[in-house]
Formats: structure tokens, sequence, C-alpha cells
């Protein structure tokens, strides 16, 4: 849980029904949350798995029940990840694909981005801004497609999704 108010804050967890983002690097996990979305809240995950349980479902039937909530984006957070150069940075094109949802100025996340990984070293920096970039136009991409009517496999292609 993570709020951002420019008022008090009397908890640090979201109630039900008043999330305007959830953002989740796995996708399974991302439809465990959809009730914390309030009214026209947005859906931001990953289509990588973690199977960690025997009876993961089918991974194309999560991916289809994400698909079918109404504002939602579906992306390839590893692959996006390991091009922009880790796989350890998926958290950055999260952020990235659910940035247009937070309501701060990029100039804002960059900084932030660059403050986190200052004591890491320049490399380190620009991988993770690499990874909030790719992120976000490949969210950016994958949801004009789906206003358009594509459906969401296609979207993803253009996204940036393996075939």
């Amino acid at each position: 849980h993570l709020r951002i108010s420019d008022g008090p804050i009397h908890s640090d967890l979201v109630p039900h029904g008043a999330a305007d983002l959830v953002l989740a690097v796995e996708p399974l996990e991302s439809l465990r949350y959809v009730g914390y979305l309030r009214p026209g809240g947005a859906l931001v995950a990953s289509v990588d798995p973690f199977i960690n349980i025997p009876d993961y479902p089918d991974k194309q039937r999560v991916l289809e029940a994400i698909a079918s909530l109404p504002n939602h984006t579906l992306i390839p957070a590893e692959q996006l990840a390991r091009a922009a150069g880790s796989a350890r940075a998926q958290n950055m094109v999260m952020l990235g694909a659910g940035s247009p949802f937070l309501g701060l100025r990029e100039e804002l996340l960059e900084a932030a981005i660059r403050e986190a990984f200052a004591a890491k070293g320049e490399k380190l920096q620009k991988v993770n801004l690499d990874a909030f970039h790719a992120g976000k136009a490949a969210g950016e991409t994958y949801r004009q497609c789906v206003a358009k009517g594509m459906n969401a496999a296609a979207a993803l292609e253009l996204a940036g999704a393996p075939r």
C-alpha cells in the first residue's frame, strides 16, 4: 500500500474500493487486489507469472481475466527490464507503465529514480531510467491499442511482448 495525498493520511492502508491504481509485477496477484480499486481505478500488471504454487491457473486465462477489466494495462515487464539492462528493473518498468495514473510529473519520478540509485552509480541509474521509460512507452502503446478496439494479445505484441 502506498498512499499519496496533499492532505492528512490517517492510515497507511488503502481501503477496499478506494485505490486509484493497483500495480502488480505478478498477474495472478493483480487479480487478488482488484477489490481495492475505486470505480474508474486502473490495474497495471505484468504478463510474467511467478509460478510458485502447484495449481497455478492457466496463464492465458489469468491474462484474459485481467483484460476483461475496463481500465487495465498489461505489459511484458521482464522482457522490457532485460532490454533496459537488468531483469531486476521490472519494478521500474511497472512504475513507468503506471506513472500516468499517479498524478506526479515525469520529471519528479525521474529525479526520484536518479536519487534512489545514485549510490549504485550512473550505469544503474541509466538502466532504471531506461526501464521506467520503456514501461511508460509500453503502457501507453497498450492502452492506445485497446482503446482503438484491438484485443489484448495484439496490443501486447505492439507493446513489446514476444510472439
